[in-house]
């Protein structure tokens, strides 16, 4: 809420560099929204709320080993109010307790240009605090991946083109009437200067006075737990043999970070991912419990008792500690963190692929031959699965494994990978019908599609690195994949993978071996697409 209040604001001073006239005219249509009706309300809300929470971060976390980032935002947090009271207490404060027109015209007048660099800067340190809490709180975010480049180009195209706009009217509205301020101010209701400036400088005050006063209670309120904690002080070894003492209700990660020893953490040490785990290895005994949100993450990860989640567990007796994830440098900087190559989980659609007695055939012909015919099966098959958005993963002898929904939302990759089994199908076909006088039977199919969570990084060593994924979703894939095979199934796919694509499919139900659920499946030929879009399976 704040952000786009300080977007449309910029953008508003941005047209100086077309007119004044432009700016007041878009000031008006801004004063509808922001400063009428239901907009001003949320608009003070959301700005309460967002001073109590980083009243809160002082108060609960000062001290305890801050990011470098977020001590960043806390310092311009810390400054902003310094530059912003004056400016908050001299339009819309000042607007409210006295009936004048607050235009750009008085408000350009009072500030270009003695206090033109105090605005500026307030500009620059407003928009730069904003759009770093907006970086760490998207960075995870696949959209916010593919979106960044054009992101980041707006995010010094506005502050940019705000002040160049701010500039250009301050020096036309001075031109305008470069002695004429006081007449102005007078015709358009303005009282004298004198009390202006006693007004600004009184709303001014009590603004500083809230914010700065509730900032010392904050700061009060930490001295007191740290003089109470520093009775209770708990020592923390890691396999180095370095020790971090800590205090009392300090998370884990804070006394690492805190005691200058590397520890991993890509979502700041919000319980968002798992790269701050640990494995206890003494005193986990005298642990407390895990909170809900570290249960819930490492029940979904399936981790054991006495692995823990670094960001959410405050020890509260000496323990020993194995990080299980190796800060890389890239985690130090901030546009690496959410790289989608350094791992992390996804709920994605995995094909199966295998060509049919393939192994018979190949004996019957010369190496050469089975080469160039493999070839040609493999990159038809890659064309019709890369044609649909997905990424093939690898081959594997006569097979083909393919995976949907590395960038975009499930629903749209279970589409895509049905949508690609149509494609395979009238490809392979094309093949067959290319290479008839070749064979003594035309190439047969078979596809295991499914749809779930799974780990997704690039693994590998050296050359061989690459972009793929790993987990049971993948391990069900493939076993549908052998399910077609024995079923005499041209498709078998998870029940899972087709109400999430809402294909029209007969479901039937198969038990997958060694797997510990029961799955529904559905076998079929490959569905053909019907006049009208609609799907069907022929059986």
């Amino acid at each position: 809420m704040l952000m786009a209040y300080a977007t449309s604001h910029l953008l508003n001073h941005a047209l100086g560099l077309i007119s004044l006239e432009a700016m007041v005219a878009a000031k008006r249509t801004l004063f509808v929204v922001w400063h009428a009706g239901p907009g001003a309300w949320l608009l003070v809300a959301a700005l309460a709320i967002h001073v109590a929470l980083a009243v809160h971060l002082v108060a609960v976390r000062l001290g305890r080993g801050l990011a470098r980032w977020q001590w960043l935002q806390l310092g311009l947090g810390v400054v902003i109010p310094l530059a912003l009271a004056g400016h908050v207490a001299g339009t819309a404060l000042l607007e409210a307790r006295i009936d004048a027109d607050m235009t750009y015209h008085g408000v350009l007048l009072a500030v270009w240009p003695d206090q033109a660099l105090v605005y500026v800067a307030m500009i620059v340190a407003v928009w730069l605090h904003g759009c770093l809490g907006l970086h760490y709180w998207w960075r995870l975010q696949p959209r916010y991946l593919r979106l960044r480049p054009w992101l980041l180009g707006l995010a010094v195209a506005v502050p940019t083109l705000a002040v160049g706009g701010f500039v250009s009217a301050g020096r036309e509205v001075l031109d305008r009437a470069p002695t004429r301020a006081a007449d102005w101010a007078a015709a358009n209701g303005w009282p004298p200067a004198a009390r202006l400036e006693a007004l600004v400088a009184e709303g001014e005050a009590v603004l500083l006075a809230l914010v700065y006063g509730a900032l010392a209670l904050a700061l009060a309120w930490w001295g007191v737990q740290v003089r109470r904690a520093r009775r209770r002080r708990i020592a923390v070894t890691y396999p180095s043999g370095r020790r971090a003492h800590g205090l009392q209700g300090q998370t884990l990660l804070e006394m690492s970070r805190a005691a200058g020893i590397p520890h991993a953490a890509v979502c700041g040490g919000r319980a968002r991912c798992s790269t701050c785990r640990v494995r206890v290895t003494a005193g986990a005994d005298g642990l407390p419990p895990p909170g809900p949100e570290e249960a819930r993450l490492l029940e979904r990860l399936g981790h054991p008792a006495d692995v823990r989640l670094a960001c959410q567990l405050r020890p509260t007796a000496p323990l020993a500690v194995v990080p299980l994830v190796t800060p890389p440098s890239a985690l130090a900087d901030a546009h690496a963190a959410g790289d989608p190559h350094l791992g992390r989980e996804r709920e994605i659609a995995v094909l199966f692929a295998d060509l049919r007695g393939f192994t018979a055939l190949s004996e019957q012909r010369l190496p050469y031959d089975v080469v160039y015919l493999l070839n040609q099966y493999f990159r038809a098959m890659g064309e019709a699965i890369e044609g649909h958005g997905g990424h093939v993963d690898k081959f594997l002898g006569d097979g083909i494994m393919a995976l949907f929904g590395l960038d975009g939302d499930p629903a749209t990759a279970a589409g895509a990978a049905l949508d690609a089994t149509v494609a395979m199908a009238a490809r392979l076909e094309r093949l067959n019908h290319a290479v008839a006088g070749e064979l003594e039977a035309p190439l047969r199919m078979g596809i295991g599609l499914h749809l779930g969570p799974a780990i997704v990084g690039e693994m590998g060593h050296g050359a061989a690195r690459q972009l793929t994924a790993v987990g049971d979703t993948v391990n069900v894939a493939s076993r549908l994949e052998a399910l077609a095979k024995t079923h005499a199934a041209e498709l078998v796919a998870s029940t899972a993978e087709l109400a999430r694509a809402k294909a029209l499919l007969r479901e039937g139900e198969l038990t997958v071996a060694e797997v510990a659920r029961r799955l529904g499946v559905a076998p079929s030929t490959l569905y053909r697409h019907l006049p009208g879009g609609r799907r069907s399976a022929d059986a």
